[in-house]
């Protein structure tokens, strides 16, 4: 045997060696990699379908998500009394479209106040191993928490449990058209186009198509044999599924994982996901305008599903939008709108600030709560259509109840007395007018002092353009003090001068039957009315000499 000879078998020898071991890691990466646990055995008969589930641990319900053909959309609950199930006809009897269906099972759990807390607590402090920790705690059942499956409605009923296509498990295709292995030792080029498959016929029909796959099986598998710390994932291209019924879709496919990451079902609308020369991701539309654009002939829609896949609470919301509003929608929560825009509001209609600040109809808010408008105005009503509190353009406050004003001791200091016989003073010497606010109307009248009298009166307030009510309450009711201390001054008088008539007409009386004389009581009595007049007229001199006081620092009493 001469060297030449030698190394050509050598070569060989590698040559089947690093074939065989090509053929080797499909087995060897996916070692260790199982179907995650089953939630529920989904079984099929003709008129329906039954969810019976595997779990053992206490649950609220399991919610059965439905896509299907035509864009069918369809969800129910089920309490754990009820096994999820759907039938071939809808509750109207109408039968379901034939076509390829997607289900998603997901569990609710049954949380108990302990597992409440600490999730709680786990989502305000963001502890990404909260879950983990809860279920090894027992705090949590453990996984799965939600599946994944598909079905076929073909004439009207639901295909059986698919049954799997025959693979091949050897290279020897069978049958009259045996092919034998044939190994190239150095590069393949093929100057023309290329049909792979058991289905590849003599004359096969390329139509522009370079490279062709052909046969009941379809897939593209990359097998990385890296070693050590190099990547070495393998991966696979798969057209539909292997199984009768299945789906019809093209996937990418984590072999070494068992995951599916990315499918796309027949039928799918042109431009379901497109992307262009700049990144912009379309959705429905082959022209995207911005970093991601939502297309769609009726409400474009983003749903944000929070499943209980991690032991979290469940929980729906969508963002949509349409002709008549920008919407935020819980799902969850009965499918309210919490928050809605109408197309053509303004600019700036409602602003939050990094500082906290929130401004209606201002870019910059000057305070907590900014309103800002040609005419603002705030109203409360209830749903029984009463108003509760209205606040207009002009500064008018209606209040449908109390206005209640802080006067605690606790949040006051500088208390000092008062002399209500001095403030009575400055209350009558103080204008009134009747007059109207110059953007009410002239016949929308208000009785009362001017704020720059009142201040100038009183200097009682922050300023001489506002007199707060508190104030003017509290000057009334030291006038009502003084006016009630002059009439029980005055009182004290009447009832002495009472007691002296009385002592004068009894005098009057025994002097009349020692002389045997009588003065008609009617002279008695308009003597003690000039009495009385006389006394009056001394009180009220003396109350107007008092008039014109000055306020500090006379009837703030030391």
């Amino acid at each position: 045997m001469n060297k030449k000879t030698f190394l050509w078998i050598v070569v060989g020898i590698i040559a089947l060696m690093l074939l065989a071991v090509s053929r080797v890691p499909t087995a060897v990466s996916q070692v260790g990699v199982t179907e995650p646990p089953a939630l529920a055995k989904m079984e099929i008969v003709p008129a329906k379908i039954t969810w019976s589930p595997a779990i053992d641990y206490p649950y609220d319900e399991l919610i059965l998500s439905i896509t299907g053909p035509d864009s069918l959309v369809w969800e129910e609950a089920f309490s754990p009394q009820t096994w999820p199930s759907l039938e071939v006809t809808d509750s109207q009897g109408v039968p379901r479209p034939d076509g390829s269906y997607t289900y998603t099972l997901r569990v609710h759990l049954l949380l108990s106040p302990e597992a409440g807390a600490a999730l709680q607590a786990a989502r305000e402090t963001g502890d990404p191993q909260a879950i983990a920790n809860l279920q090894a705690a027992s705090i949590l059942p453990p996984a799965p928490y939600a599946q994944t499956g598909s079905f076929v409605i073909q004439n009207g009923t639901f295909l059986a449990q698919p049954a799997q296509d025959a693979r091949e498990t050897s290279d020897d295709h069978g049958g009259d058209n045996h092919l034998d292995d044939v190994v190239y030792y150095e590069n393949l080029i093929v100057v023309g186009d290329e049909c792979v498959g058991a289905d590849c016929v003599n004359g096969e029909v390329f139509n522009y198509t370079t490279l062709k796959l052909k046969e009941n099986n379809v897939g593209l598998t990359f097998y990385d044999t890296s070693a050590g710390t190099f990547p070495g994932v393998d991966w696979q291209l798969t057209a539909n599924e292997s199984t009768s019924g299945g789906l019809n879709k093209f996937s990418i496919e984590d072999l070494t994982n068992a995951k599916i990451p990315f499918t796309i079902l027949a039928n799918a609308p042109s431009n379901a996901f497109y992307v262009d020369a700049s990144g912009r991701v379309g959705m429905g539309t082959a022209t995207p305008y911005v970093e991601l654009h939502l297309a769609s002939g009726d409400t474009p829609t983003v749903r944000l599903d929070q499943t209980t896949s991690s032991g979290w609470p469940a929980q729906v919301w969508d963002i949509g939008g349409n002709e008549q509003q920008f919407f935020i929608r819980d799902v969850t929560g009965g499918s309210t709108w919490p928050f809605r825009i109408q197309p053509g509001t303004p600019s700036n209609a409602l602003t939050l600030r990094a500082d906290g600040t929130v401004g209606i109809g201002t870019w910059g808010p000057a305070a907590t709560l900014h309103v800002y408008n040609a005419a603002p105005t705030i109203l409360v009503s209830r749903p029984d259509g009463k108003t509760t509190l209205s606040l207009d353009s002009s500064g008018n406050l209606l209040l449908g109840g109390l206005l209640t004003e802080a006067s605690d001791i606790n949040v006051k200091e500088n208390l000092r007395p008062v002399d209500s016989g001095q403030i009575l003073d400055l209350v009558a010497g103080l204008p009134i007018y009747t007059w109207n606010y110059r953007e009410d109307q002239a016949d929308t009248a208000h009785v009362g002092p001017m704020a720059q009298d009142f201040y100038a009166a009183f200097a009682l307030g922050a300023d001489d353009k506002h007199i707060a009510s508190l104030d003017a309450n509290g000057v009334a009711l030291a006038s009502v003090q003084a006016l009630h201390s002059q009439i029980k001054d005055q009182q004290t008088q009447i009832s002495q001068l009472e007691q002296q008539n009385a002592d004068l007409e009894a005098r009057l009386s025994r002097l009349e039957a020692s002389a045997g004389l009588r003065i008609p009581m009617r002279v008695l009595y308009a003597s003690l009315a000039v009495a009385v007049l006389a006394l009056s007229m001394v009180a009220v001199l003396t109350w107007r000499t008092r008039t014109h006081a000055k306020l500090h620092p006379f009837w703030i009493k030391p």
